[in-house]
């Protein structure tokens, strides 16, 4: 019986071991994964932060796409950017004029705006004038773009170019990136309150080297791919958000959050002097849905809005609504061989989400509109 119990003990104890050991190695192929992830983002990192392929230096913005780019491949095979000579991400030019029978809409924003990792004819910008074919869309969306730049952008194209509508569409971490002096390893303009007036610092906006410097590898967004700091991060992130990530948007110095809707009041008002109407979106990421990281700042937006009767769509709850499907709103890295960096952007059913929804928020405020118009019936 001794002996039966001896052998099962040991027999138990070389299991135990060999679960150890089995852990042990799942846990250092595991990092080595995540190490081997980080180098291929390092080495995207040190070949698209300068972007030199396909964005040149500007004296107001930092950074705009180059004229005329047509890299057919840049995300995946066949999946590619092409700007036009006015440096759009467009395949064709655009008259100064509105084309007659049209309704031209710009689309101001990001990355997510401009579409990295899909081709051009699948954002949700090029879509919307394919949902109604009497819209004319420019596509004004810039890679690493900050709410600042967006701003500037907007101010320089509204006077170049005559339209009915501007979208200024966003995500919480453009709201971040106006603290910062450097974006994707170029320098950039930024924005501060004088008073009651918003100044631009930063302008002209120095010349960027063309190489990132090594201090490229400490972003902090990078750091956060690593599982060691992804754990601690989940340990914590109840007392501090992750310093990079939008959650720490939330946390940010009042005067940050005062530029931001000082922007948005002044957008506001020089279009609508043009006779323009201005139409804010708030674009929903995986943070705001899977982590629900942006809760505090998308109230703060929604209610700062509303106090000024400003249109404006916050589409991450109608997102939430279709969270079954939401899985396949975005890239995954797979998906993007050639940019790991457009990973977690808007796939093309991504893009076709947003862009349905924004078009149905269109009509229904065009209905309302036409309603308001109406002659009401006498009083009996």
């Amino acid at each position: 019986m001794t002996e039966k119990f001896g052998r099962l003990r040991a027999g138990l104890l070389q299991l135990g071991v060999g679960l150890v050991l089995a852990l042990i190695l799942f846990a250092l192929l595991e990092g080595f994964s995540s190490l081997i992830l980080i180098a291929g983002d390092v080495r995207q990192l040190f070949r698209v932060s300068g972007d030199e392929a396909i964005i040149q230096y500007d004296p107001d913005l930092g950074v705009i796409y180059q004229p005329n780019v047509n890299k057919p491949d840049l995300y995946a095979p066949g999946v590619g950017l092409r700007t036009n000579s006015q440096s759009f991400r467009a395949h064709q030019d655009y008259t100064t004029e509105i084309p007659a029978g049209k309704q031209r809409l710009l689309c101001v924003g990001d990355s997510f705006t401009v579409g990295e990792g899909v081709a051009n004819d699948q954002t949700w910008c090029h879509l919307l004038g394919e949902l109604d074919t009497a819209l004319e869309t420019i596509n004004l969306g810039q890679g690493g773009y900050g709410l600042d730049q967006m701003y500037l952008r907007y101010l320089r194209e509204a006077e170049r170019f005559q339209h009915n509508v501007v979208v200024f569409a966003f995500i919480a971490n453009d709201l971040e990136r106006m603290d910062l002096k450097h974006m994707r390893g170029a320098r950039k303009p930024f924005l501060t309150l004088e008073g009651d007036r918003l100044v631009a610092l930063n302008q002209p906006v120095p010349r960027f080297d063309q190489k990132p410097g090594w201090q490229s590898l400490f972003n902090p967004k990078l750091l956060y791919q690593l599982r060691l700091v992804e754990l601690l991060h989940a340990m914590t992130r109840q007392a501090k958000p992750a310093p990079g990530t939008s959650a720490a948007v939330t946390q940010k110095a009042e005067p940050t959050l005062q530029v931001a809707l000082k922007i948005f009041e002044n957008l506001h008002a020089k279009a609508q002097a043009k006779g323009v109407i201005p139409i804010f979106v708030y674009l929903p990421t995986i943070e705001d849905y899977a982590f629900k990281q942006t809760t505090r700042l998308r109230q703060f937006l929604a209610d700062e809005m509303q106090k000024r009767q400003f249109v404006y769509y916050d589409l991450t709850e109608e997102l939430l609504q279709n969270l079954d499907q939401s899985k396949d709103f975005y890239l995954k890295r797979q998906e993007v061989p050639h940019a790991r960096h457009a990973a977690r952007h808007y796939s093309v059913r991504g893009h076709r989400f947003i862009a349905t929804r924004l078009y149905q928020r269109f009509v229904n405020m065009s209905e309302q509109s036409r309603a308001r118009s109406m002659p009401q019936p006498a009083s009996a």
